[in-house]
């Protein structure tokens, strides 16, 4: 039995939900809580009317908004000789990197905070033209070779941390991660040791999702509001229970479909792979999907979970 400490009766009641969800995984089709804020009526003076933007639950209004290129790295270093092509696909040179945030700059791109994402989202703000996200999964420590070039354009971006690793050599540091988050950069969640979600049993939620976000609050101080799936995956109970936790978002990877319930916990992402060059890289932050289209939203949603 999993004891909680006071003020942890929401994470009490996301691993119940989470463990009993795991004996219906072959019926995880119901309904998910999509965590939006609350659209009750503010009981303080509100703006003039032209500054209110409309919440939105409806997902297909939010998958239809969905369409910013979200980035993905994991190791900003030089490739080793004899490196396996798969090691080199998830490691992206210096220089390339370089190049890479140079082309964003030189035409017009403009990197954003998950933040302003989510903002977007649910309430249709308005983003810059031609908006991207660069994310960086895991917590290595060559990733902080990036920063000097990403401040170099006043670009902001999203560190998703294992917990398992601060600390540890070749990996990132607690001070690192707290200078992080002072430059303006965004610190999510990313499990404690990069176990599969979507295969994970109910009674290593806490110390896999649960713990690790708590330790990073320690850190920097305020709340973990984005989150990211290990390999991407996902299912029916790992919404649920994620729901039940109020991260406002969350980020798979690759060119699987977002929830048709809850597309905001299973936003797209892509891994920026550095074997296709700049070439790959000028096709990857294209917009997502074809939304001009009839029937595009639509296909950007599954009602199956991965």
């Amino acid at each position: 039995m999993i004891c909680f400490p006071a003020g942890m009766i929401g994470v009490r009641r996301a691993v119940a939900v989470f463990a009993v969800s795991a004996l219906m995984l072959a019926a995880c089709t119901g309904s998910h809580d999509s965590r939006l804020p609350s659209t009750s009526p503010s009981t303080t003076v509100p703006p003039p009317s032209s500054t209110i933007a409309s919440v939105t639950q409806d997902p297909l209004l939010i998958a239809a908004r969905a369409t910013v290129p979200v980035l993905c790295y994991h190791q900003i270093r030089e490739w080793r000789v004899g490196e396996s092509e798969f090691s080199r696909g998830l490691t992206t040179p210096p220089v390339l990197f370089a190049e890479q945030m140079a082309f964003l700059a030189e035409n017009g791109f403009h990197p954003i905070s998950p933040a302003k994402y989510y903002d977007h989202l649910v309430s249709g703000t308005e983003l810059p033209t031609k908006p991207v996200m660069l994310t960086f999964d895991d917590g290595h420590i060559s990733q902080m070779t990036a920063v000097p070039i990403l401040q170099k354009y006043g670009f902001t971006a999203t560190f998703f941390l294992m917990t398992v690793v601060i600390g540890k050599p070749n990996w990132i540091k607690t001070d690192q991660i707290r200078q992080l988050d002072a430059l303006g950069y965004t610190i999510g969640a990313h499990t404690y040791d990069h176990q599969n979600l979507a295969k994970l049993p109910a009674a290593q939620f806490v110390k896999q999702v649960v713990a690790p976000r708590q330790r990073l609050e320690t850190i920097i101080g305020h709340p973990i509001r984005f989150f990211a799936y290990p390999f991407g995956a996902w299912n029916a109970r790992t919404l649920t229970a994620l729901g039940g936790l109020n991260f406002d978002a969350a980020f798979q990877l690759g060119d699987h479909k977002m929830d048709a319930t809850n597309p905001l916990m299973t936003l797209r992402r892509q891994i920026a792979n550095p074997l296709t060059g700049m070439p790959g890289f000028r096709r990857q932050v294209s917009p997502v999907g074809d939304l001009g289209t009839s029937g595009a939203t639509n296909s950007l949603l599954s009602t199956t979970v991965g």
